[in-house]
């Protein structure tokens, strides 16, 4: 006949204590890996599969938690089944350690064992759930690797960004050249190194839109889809559509936000009312008959004109011959005195309120920092005065913008109504709108308009240069990207990681403290309340009727006799 076993061997000693070893070796491992991040394969998985990615979190949480419970019921078992050895145990208490370290209860035990036995197995579904957040795979972001180019005005396509404007017998005469207007349509969008005539109304609609938005906001001119938080500065226009910065390549790397510098100018526009303007609307061509318009000429001088030069443009319209609602613009650059100014002239009637309107821009040259965000497709720019100013912008572009703005106001009709004039009176009437300015006091609201109106057209103008830059011209220079974040994946929350390996780490200083206590466990019985096998052939022993591993038992459940319950007949075979 085969011994049993009396003292537990090694392995069964022990190996709950390698478990919890194993279980905290990988704790330690989720902790090391929280901040890597993946766009591989586990990215996809959990972007194209999130439910077959979620089941097998589950099942891998629960073989673990189940890790975590085996210790902690093994301890428990390994308690009780050393104080038998001890000394006589009451039945309810060994009936608490038994259900304690299978991990069930039963409500025939006492109120206090049976709450603990209750509290314990609700908390048995708290390591797999632990687990679960630990190697969940959770949104991330990570560093990615972005190239891309600006614009360059430099002397070699002078004749791609300068060339629209000439000056003859000097500054005071400026030609304007249309032959030289390029004009392409890339990726949707219309590129032009003359913003006049090919982008008039695109111009016009964005002032419109900037007048009625905070802080300061503006609307695109072209189709690269994303839209302005404040201001555009005429900067940071290629997002989307400049090569690196597509938005196709954007998409396929993942990207999310990035920032870059870029060298631009921040445009001041200070509007007033100049009573003593000497800019104004003279009858140059009376039509004798009505069926021949009349010809009007904007004549006149401003702040900043050349010496022995003025303005002087005609206007033509069917109006009878007044020019109650007339409106138009002139705009001079000086180049001696590097001052730009603009100065509204508007008849008595519909669009008096514009009249003697003058503007004084300023061009600085700055280094900006632009945000982009390809998942809310906005942009952001930000002026960094602290930083040196860029030594790359010509000093030209500024003087292109503002002869473009003339150019613009020369090119507008006045046949039947004003378009220069409607402009600017759905600008007012949107600006009061939008700041709640009373009909009545619409006066009070021309100027902070008109300085909103007029700083919208300059960054358009600008952005216009620029990309007509980069796809027209091919002039480009690489861009300093300073930041750039790309969507990935990581295993899990740093929460739960930690908590997992606090949890982990108990379990194992509680294991080592039984090993210390117990001196590893020496003279642990083989004998486990758990086994049906151990408590049958361990009540047969007690009547004497053998147990051992080699007998064959058999076990029968005998009816209630003389009051008594159920009995559980044993009896072996060898």
């Amino acid at each position: 006949m085969k011994q049993v076993p009396v003292f537990a061997t090694w392995w069964e000693r022990l190996h709950h204590a390698l478990l919890a070893l194993v279980q905290l070796l990988f704790a330690v491992l989720l902790v090391s890996l929280r901040r890597s991040t993946t766009q591989g394969a586990l990215y996809r998985a959990s972007t194209n599969g999130a439910a077959t990615v979620a089941f097998v979190v589950q099942v891998i949480a629960a073989v673990l938690g189940l890790g975590n419970l085996y210790v902690l019921r093994s301890l428990a078992g390994h308690y009780a089944r050393r104080r038998l050895t001890k000394s006589p145990m009451n039945f309810d208490v060994f009936a608490f350690w038994t259900y304690l370290a299978s991990g069930s209860f039963d409500f025939s035990l006492s109120p206090w064992f049976l709450f603990i036995t209750l509290v314990v197995s609700i908390l048995s579904f708290g390591p797999a759930a632990l687990w679960a957040g630990a190697i969940t795979p959770t949104p991330a972001t990570q560093d990615c690797r972005l190239a891309a180019q600006g614009e360059k005005f430099s002397p070699a396509s002078k004749n791609i960004w300068d060339a629209q404007f000439e000056f003859r017998e000097g500054p005071a005469e400026v030609w304007n050249h249309f032959d030289v207007c390029i004009a392409d349509t890339i990726n949707g969008a219309l590129h032009t190194n003359c913003p006049v005539p090919t982008l008039n109304d695109n111009l016009l609609r964005a002032a419109v839109a900037a007048v009625s938005m905070k802080p300061n906001s503006s609307i695109a001119t072209d189709s690269s889809g994303y839209s302005s938080i404040g201001r555009s500065y005429g900067v940071g226009h290629g997002v989307g559509i400049t090569p690196g910065l597509t938005q196709p390549e954007l998409e396929s790397k993942l990207t999310s936000t990035f920032s870059f510098h870029e060298p631009g100018y921040e445009t001041t526009v200070t509007c007033i009312k100049n009573t003593s303007s000497a800019l104004g609307f003279h009858h140059h061509v009376p039509g004798d008959d009505v069926s021949i318009p009349n010809i009007w000429a904007l004549a006149g001088n401003l702040p900043n004109t050349i010496s022995a030069s003025s303005e002087f443009y005609p206007i033509t319209t069917w109006r009878s011959p007044n020019f109650e609602n007339l409106t138009a613009w002139a705009a001079v650059h000086n180049p001696y005195t590097t001052t730009s100014f603009l100065s509204i002239a508007a008849g008595p009637q519909k669009y008096s309120l514009f009249n003697q309107t003058q503007c004084q821009f300023t061009f600085t040259p700055r280094l900006f920092l632009i945000t982009a965000n390809t998942t809310s497709r906005t942009i952001h720019r930000l002026p960094l005065p602290n930083h040196p100013p860029p030594q790359s912008l010509p000093q030209s572009l500024p003087a292109s913008v503002i002869r473009t703005l003339n150019l613009l106001s020369r090119m507008k009709s006045s046949l039947y109504v004003s378009e220069l004039g409607e402009t600017l009176h759905s600008a007012l009437k949107s600006y009061a709108a939008f700041n709640a300015i009373p009909t009545d006091d619409h006066a009070s609201a021309v100027l902070p308009m008109a300085s909103l109106f007029f700083t919208s057209m300059a960054d358009q103008i600008l952005g216009a240069y620029a990309n007509a830059q980069i796809f027209i011209a091919k002039d480009t220079q690489p861009l300093e990207i300073v930041s750039s974040s790309c969507k990935a994946v990581k295993l899990g929350s740093s929460f739960y990681t930690f908590i997992v390996l606090g949890f982990n780490l108990a379990v194992v200083l509680l294991v080592g403290v039984g090993l210390v206590l117990t001196k590893l466990w020496r003279d642990l019985p083989s004998w486990d309340s758990r086994s049906v096998w151990d408590l049958v052939t361990a009540s047969m022993a007690a009547r004497g009727g053998g147990g051992d591993e080699g007998d064959m038992c058999w076990v029968k459940l005998v009816p209630p006799n003389h009051g008594r319950g159920w009995c559980l007949e044993t009896s072996a075979v060898t």
